[in-house]
């Protein structure tokens, strides 16, 4: 099996490593340095009262700009900088394309293009962040800074191969990285070894206590594995550490909304859309807690604001479609689900939804239609579907959630 050898071949690693090294200052460092001494020696030499001529001072200046040429415009390079790093940290849509506005050798750098792709991941675009994120190795394939987001990303788009290298080339880079340990973890998440990342993301812990990153990870592993205590403490950690880790918040609420507590849920989804506004899914989770309170005019508001950021996700229209019906919007609900029927033509509980709604509306033959299309894609339902078929003729039987997308 792939993971136990590469498992094996961590520890073997782990064994090896004794230090960090230091890296060297390069050639540039060292004639920088040296100049630094010319000027110093230069300065020494002369009488303490001497007033030095304009253009020995000059000859100084030019040969250091001669051999640094970019501190020219350090001011203005450092502005351009500021801006879409500011836009960065508040998660701002406009990040990407003020980066972009950056000379192509500042651009073209780990640094810039990590923010662009962590800045894609934050609205969700996995498949663009992928891109970005190739684009950094190879420019800096030894850089592990963002490679646990860039893991995450790989994780979120379910490919495995690809995360297995990725964890297996940082494991070459650096043992002692914590970032190493979060691509690992990663991978053993992906193959629903739950405790096997556990320990992983733990030891990127270990690496750096205060990795917040690490312990919403962990949080996820153990709400995943219905331990709700310690996910709870791993959440709590993580934003106690950094107060606008959003994944953090969205990880506690879709605790609390697993375990019914749907104030609670209300309560960390607010919090997780105030820090990220851009982020399609928080509003979608936010407006569930509201519907599932029985609160649905209110879960409308934020299932429109995710549509608005993502007008095909599919899990939002599903969901509003549902509160749609619980407000007697018939026509609408419809029109939702047609739409996602577009977008997932082959999902069997969209047809079971439209099939309840035409029965509602007494259009018999089209809610048969829909049912038997449920039928042919869903062959391991086909009990409740054929109970759904056999109450056509029953008006007066409710709809339920038994289906989900």
């Amino acid at each position: 099996m792939q993971f136990k050898i590469f498992n094996n071949k961590i520890e073997h690693q782990q064994k090896k490593i004794s230090a960090k090294m230091v890296p060297t200052p390069g050639v540039g460092y060292q004639n920088y340095q040296s100049l630094l001494s010319q000027s110093f020696q230069f300065s020494q030499n002369q009488n303490k009262n001497f007033n030095p001529k304009k253009s020995d001072i000059q000859k100084v200046n030019t040969a250091a700009i001669q051999q640094f040429p970019s501190l020219i415009n350090l001011p203005q390079l450092l502005k351009l900088f500021a801006h879409p790093y500011y836009l960065w940290t508040n998660y701002s849509v406009e990040a990407i394309a003020n980066f972009q506005k950056l000379p192509p050798q500042h651009y073209k750098s780990g640094w810039v293009l990590e923010k662009v792709a962590r800045s894609f991941m934050d609205q969700v675009k996995y498949a663009d962040a992928e891109k970005v994120w190739k684009e950094m190795r190879q420019i800096e394939p030894n850089r592990l800074e963002g490679m646990d987001y860039y893991s995450s990303c790989l994780w979120h788009l379910k490919k495995q191969s690809e995360l297995t290298y990725l964890a297996y080339s940082c494991s070459q880079i650096s043992m002692l990285a914590p970032e190493t340990w979060i691509a690992i973890g990663n991978c053993f998440s992906l193959s629903k070894e739950i405790d096997n990342s556990i320990k992983f993301f733990g030891r990127a812990i270990q690496l750096r206590k205060d990795y917040s990153y690490a312990y919403t990870l962990s949080g996820h592993e153990f709400s995943q594995n219905e331990n709700f205590q310690q996910a709870k403490k791993s959440y709590d950690m993580a934003t106690s550490l950094d107060q606008r880790q959003y994944n953090a918040w969205w990880g506690q609420g879709n605790m609390y909304y697993k375990t019914d507590k749907y104030d609670d849920a209300i309560r960390c989804f607010t919090q997780a859309l105030k820090i990220n506004s851009n982020n399609p899914v928080l509003p979608t989770f936010l407006a569930m807690s509201y519907a599932a309170k029985g609160e649905h005019a209110e879960a409308l508001k934020y299932f429109e604001q995710s549509e608005k950021l993502d007008p095909q996700n599919g899990l939002n229209k599903y969901q509003k479609a549902n509160s749609l019906i619980k407000l007697d919007q018939y026509d609408d609900a419809l029109s939702e689900l047609q739409r996602l029927r577009e977008l997932i033509p082959k999902e069997a509980a969209i047809y079971i939804l439209m099939g309840r709604i035409y029965k509602k509306l007494g259009k018999i033959q089209e809610a048969q239609n829909c049912f038997s299309t449920a039928m042919s894609l869903d062959q391991k339902d086909s009990a409740k579907i054929k109970g759904l078929m056999e109450s056509l003729n029953n008006p007066n039987s409710e709809f339920n959630d038994d289906f989900d997308l």
